[in-house]
């Protein structure tokens, strides 16, 4: 009994797998591996000229052959889209977080703003107190 070999499929499944550029390819790859006009649905087809023992050893590679390329199409799709969406990722995340150090165009900008409204409000402050102070030494002294 010529049975398929599968090492062969499963290297040329793998080879397809690699050249896959478009989520809509991995159906057509099912279509391809496990479909109608597949080769594992031909071998299928040949079950029924063999004898039972051999019925049964062969359905159960046939099984297993097929279990594993289903498992290996969804696996490698799910990485394909997992792939496709990290890279989409790295392209399109903004940043929407401040930038607190001032380096660069406008955050330097409305940073030095900012920090020059403070500083001249504590010196105002700062003014304004050294004037009281200053007024009452004054009538401190005046009054000696």
């Amino acid at each position: 009994m010529p049975e398929l070999n599968f090492d062969k499929v499963y290297a040329s499944l793998n080879l397809r797998i690699k050249g896959i550029t478009n989520i809509d390819e991995f159906d057509e790859l099912t279509k391809e591996f496990l479909g109608k006009n597949s080769l594992i649905a031909e071998e299928r087809k040949k079950l029924s000229s063999l004898s039972s023992d051999d019925k049964k050893n062969y359905g159960r590679k046939l099984t297993e052959a097929t279990e594993f390329i289903t498992s290996e199409i969804k696996a490698q799709r799910q990485l394909f889209l997992n792939s496709q969406f990290t890279s989409r990722e790295e392209v399109e995340n903004t940043d929407i977080s401040i930038d607190w150090t001032p380096s660069r165009g406008l955050t330097n900008m409305y940073c030095q703003q900012l920090w020059m409204k403070l500083f001249l409000f504590f010196l105002q402050l700062v003014m304004k107190l050294h004037t009281v102070q200053k007024q009452k030494l004054h009538g401190i002294i005046l009054t000696l």
